[in-house]
């Protein structure tokens, strides 16, 4: 193997490890900051499990968290007014 792959390689793996920390973090905020059930036991299972508890907890969690947010904060739909009637001019 060249030098040139064995860099190109050191710079996958370095990559990796940045994105894996900075979603490790993520994940550990949004546990303690979002009002979840069982907040504690996340929050000490991301910090002790690392990269692999993030990711438990961002599919058991944070995308039904996030599907329960999009449906409640979904605008009311209002009916539109007749401005047809409208005598004054």
């Amino acid at each position: 193997m060249s030098i040139g792959g064995i860099l190109f390689l050191i710079f996958v793996f370095f990559a990796i490890g940045i994105l894996s920390t900075v979603f490790w973090f993520m994940m550990i905020i949004h546990a303690a900051k979002h009002n979840i059930e069982n907040k504690t036991v996340w929050v000490i299972v991301i910090v002790l499990t690392g990269i692999i508890g993030a990711l438990i907890y961002y599919f058991v969690v944070k995308r039904e968290f996030d599907s329960q947010l999009t449906t409640n904060t979904q605008p009311k739909s209002t009916p539109a007014s007749d401005n047809s009637t409208n005598t004054n001019s």
